[in-house]
C-alpha cells in the first residue's frame, strides 16, 4: 500500500511539475510575442534619418514569434526603412518618377512618412 501511494505521489508530483513548466513556457512565449508586435509598430510608426538607428537593427526576437511570410514581409520593411536612411534622395526621385499605381502600398507608404517627417522637421 506505501508502496503504491509513493508511486502516486511521485506521478502527480511529475505531472504538476509538467504542467508548471508548459504554463510557463506559454507565459514566455506570449510575454514575448507581445512585446515584440509592440516594438516592431513603434519602429516602423516613423523614420529616422541615422542609418544606424538601434531601430533598424534586424530584431530576433521577434522573428522567432513570426511565420514565414511574416518575417519575409519584416526582412522587407526592414530594408526598405534601411535604405531609405541611407540614401532618401534616391528613394525620393524613385517615388516622383513612378507612376502612382505602379508602386508598392509598402514602399508608398514609408516615403510618404518620409515626406511627412521632413516637413515637420525642417
Amino acid at each position: 500500500m506505501k508502496k503504491r501511494l509513493r508511486i502516486f505521489v511521485r506521478r502527480a508530483y511529475w505531472i504538476v511539475l509538467s504542467l508548471d513548466f508548459k504554463a510557463r513556457m506559454l507565459y514566455i512565449h506570449t510575454s514575448m510575442y507581445i512585446r515584440s508586435r509592440v516594438k516592431i509598430v513603434l519602429d516602423r510608426a516613423w523614420l529616422h534619418k541615422d542609418e544606424f538607428h538601434p531601430s533598424l537593427d534586424l530584431d530576433v526576437r521577434a522573428m522567432m514569434t513570426m511565420n514565414d511570410s511574416q518575417r519575409e514581409e519584416y526582412q522587407q520593411d526592414l530594408m526598405l526603412r534601411r535604405n531609405l536612411a541611407h540614401d532618401p534622395d534616391m528613394y525620393l526621385k524613385m517615388y516622383h518618377e513612378t507612376p502612382k499605381g505602379h508602386m508598392s502600398k509598402r514602399f508608398k507608404n514609408a516615403v510618404e512618412r518620409y515626406l511627412i517627417e521632413q516637413r515637420l522637421v525642417t
